[in-house]
């Protein structure tokens, strides 16, 4: 995944135009990408000698930021919006690639019972169960926030869930509120 990666970097970097000789490559990304690109930067700027300058948002952010022609040499985003993007020509046409899948995973609390999710109807269960669930607020534009409430909808439970739900960013304040009193 790393060759696949800084491959892709340096293809982006030919296609949009870059110089030869050292340059600074404007590269937006959504979170989850964080840690791949903290580790692999540092090897990327060292065998191209160009410097990357990363700005982290979250997809939507990132496709207005694409779509309000923001100078930006590589963009991250998920594929359908990647997809909207090269349709209204704001991406070049098949200068996209996949980079990675990021599955969304449920967590609890270390004192809570694990609960069962292996079916749709052991999910319901569990989300019907818990007494506090969080997820990253659909309205911030990240993908994983946005997934979750589509499910939940599509589960027919938001109303239901609704009181329990808290809904933030996954900034250290979500976090506290993870381990101090929510259990999904």
């Amino acid at each position: 995944m790393a060759r696949t990666v800084m491959r892709i970097l340096a293809g982006l970097m030919l296609m949009a135009g870059l110089p030869a000789g050292a340059a600074e490559l404007k590269v937006v990304s959504p979170g989850a990408m964080r840690a791949v690109l903290q580790e692999l930067g540092p090897a990327f700027e060292k065998a191209s000698g160009h410097k990357l300058v990363i700005d982290y948002a979250t997809s939507a952010k990132i496709e207005e930021k694409v779509a309000g022609d923001e100078e930006i040499d590589v963009a991250i985003v998920n594929k359908p919006r990647a997809d909207k993007l090269v349709a209204k020509a704001k991406l070049v046409g098949g200068s996209t690639a996949t980079l990675a899948k990021l599955p969304i995973g449920l967590a609890v609390r270390q004192s809570a019972a694990k609960p069962s999710i292996s079916s749709v109807e052991e999910l319901k269960k569990a989300l019907l169960a818990a007494k506090s669930i969080a997820y990253t607020d659909p309205a911030s534009g990240a993908t994983s926030g946005i997934h979750m409430a589509q499910i939940i909808e599509k589960f027919g439970l938001t109303a239901e869930l609704k009181p329990k739900t808290k809904l933030g960013s996954l900034d250290p304040g979500i976090k506290r509120a993870i381990k101090r009193f929510l259990e999904i």
